[in-house]
């Protein structure tokens, strides 16, 4: 349980106030000014609010093999996107054009099961990992396109992008 449902359950008055030196020798740090919540309804929108939050839901993958499986297989290719170009407020509904192709050099690696390793660099090229118009091209090779995206974590650092390929012909 994340600090800030303990808190939220704290404040609900869910747990007797004759438990809570018992709690904070067992290491929960009790807040200074906990005032308990008389509105029900309140107390649970917290609790709701705090199970939901990206801390909780928020599933961090470590493969211990993936720097190692990196450093033994990259490679160098050209990952190639199409920018979001600017919104026509005409076009309601439509897609937004997209500015010209362009690529980057990126590092990669292929894993044992096929998946590809890209190092983390950033949110702006994660977010068009899976667009129809981005791919990677190896010289001599087709093109590779990706359906899904995960991140692989070394304790709370992203390291990788993980990426699925579907390869087109």
């Amino acid at each position: 349980m994340n600090d800030r449902t303990k808190i939220a359950v704290l404040k609900a008055g869910i747990v007797p106030t004759e438990s809570l030196p018992e709690l904070e020798r067992w290491g929960l740090k009790v807040p200074e000014d906990l005032s308990v919540d008389e509105n029900k309804r309140n107390a649970l929108d917290n609790i709701r609010e705090s199970i939901e939050s990206k801390e909780t839901v928020e599933l961090r993958q470590t493969d211990l093999d993936a720097l190692r499986t990196y450093s033994e297989n990259q490679k160098v290719g050209r990952l190639y996107y199409a920018a979001p170009g600017p919104l026509d407020v005409h076009s309601y509904g439509e897609k937004p054009k997209k500015s010209s192709v362009t690529y980057a050099k990126v590092t990669y690696a292929v894993t044992p099961a096929g998946l590809y390793l890209i190092p983390w660099t950033g949110e702006d090229i994660y977010d068009v990992m899976i667009d129809e118009d981005t791919y990677l091209k190896l010289d001599g090779e087709e093109r590779v396109y990706f359906i899904e995206v995960t991140d692989l974590y070394y304790g709370e650092h992203k390291a990788f992008m993980v990426c699925k390929p579907l390869v087109r012909k």
